[in-house]
Parts: structure tokens; C-alpha cells; sequence
């Protein structure tokens, strides 16, 4: 294939692939679409699952890597390389948000749980996020501006971000690859020039 055929290609897919993105994101605010906030966080835990073992699946050769726990999942998608290391705050905040509704039965998600969360985003991040909310508030302006609101959105910005990495993975990866050979390939020539001296 050509050059410039190739890279046709690849923007048409990048187009693609954005449409699937901006699909799946309404689809994910209308499933959180609840008063219930336990309802809110599960099925955004759910979604962000979903997303982290998919990514998995596709570094894994046997599959083993998807039977740990969740918390175990945010170290290997963060030592793999396959999330940038500034999703992994927030990720790990829903997390334990999730784990409070699972071992408390009076916890309630609070505007400091939002503030919290919110606080663990990178600058781009926030930008995103608060995009997302203008948009959101556009798009929806019957909507109230009140906390499940505020936090589906956050919370699918996150999700969002998790969701561009497993959309867009081969060209993430193959990045992530030539970074790791040139690495090596860096190793491997210090340790030569130190047998050879």
C-alpha cells in the first residue's frame, strides 16, 4: 500500500474512531442516567472495567491478566503502559469510591467524594472534563445542575479518556514500542561500550 493511501486510510479510521467515541460517550451518560448515585458509580466501575480489560486482552498472551482484582488491573495497565500514568489517580479514586458502597451500607457519594475526585485530574484532563459539562448542560437544559449530574459527567470523562486509549491502541502501542526498543537499544550499546573498554 502507498504512502499517501495509508494515510488516507488512517484519518478516515481516525474519523471512525472518534464517531465510535463520541457514540459510546452518550450511550454511557444515558445508562448513568440515575438519582441513585450507588447506581451512578457501578455501572461507570462497570464501564471502566469494561475498558481496562479490554486493553488487557489485547497485551496479554494467555489472558491471565484479566482474572486479578481491580486494584491489580490499575498496576498492570499503569506498568504496561497501555493508560497514561495521569488516568491512574482518578481511576483509582472510583475505585475506592466503588469500595465504600461495597463495605458500607450508609455511604453516600458527598460534594467533597466530587471535589476529591475531581482534584485527582491532570490540567488536560479538567479542561476535558469541564468541556464535557458545557456541553452537557447545553445539550440538556432541562437538567439540573446538581451533584449526580456533575459526577456522571466527571465520571465519563474518565471513562472517555480510558475509552480513546482502547479506540486508538495500535497507534498507542506501536509508540509505546518504539519508545521500549529504543530503550533497549540504548542498554544494549551501554553495556557493549563498557565490554569493549
Amino acid at each position: 500500500m502507498e504512502k499517501k493511501e495509508l494515510q488516507k486510510d488512517l484519518l478516515f479510521w481516525r474519523d471512525i474512531r472518534l464517531k465510535d467515541w463520541r457514540e459510546s460517550y452518550e450511550h454511557f451518560i444515558e445508562l448513568t442516567n440515575d438519582e441513585n448515585m450507588l447506581i451512578i458509580v457501578l455501572r461507570a466501575h462497570l464501564y471502566l472495567e469494561r475498558e481496562i480489560n479490554e486493553l488487557l486482552s489485547k497485551v496479554s498472551l494467555n489472558g491471565k491478566l484479566l482474572e486479578v482484582q481491580f486494584s491489580h488491573k490499575i498496576d498492570l495497565v499503569k506498568s504496561l503502559g497501555v493508560v497514561d500514568e495521569e488516568l491512574i489517580p482518578p481511576i483509582g479514586k472510583l475505585n475506592k469510591i466503588r469500595n465504600q458502597y461495597a463495605h458500607d451500607l450508609e455511604f453516600e457519594v458527598t460534594q467533597k467524594d466530587y471535589q476529591d475526585l475531581l482534584s485527582t485530574l491532570s490540567k488536560k484532563e479538567k479542561a476535558h472534563f469541564e468541556e464535557e459539562l458545557i456541553n452537557f448542560y447545553k445539550k440538556y437544559p432541562e437538567e439540573n445542575k446538581k451533584l449526580t449530574n456533575n459526577f456522571r459527567v466527571l465520571l465519563g470523562s474518565i471513562w472517555g479518556a480510558v475509552k480513546i486509549k482502547n479506540l486508538y491502541f495500535f497507534y498507542y502501542y506501536q509508540t509505546l514500542s518504539k519508545s521500549i526498543a529504543e530503550k533497549e537499544g540504548e542498554r544494549i550499546r551501554h553495556e557493549v561500550s563498557k565490554h569493549r573498554n
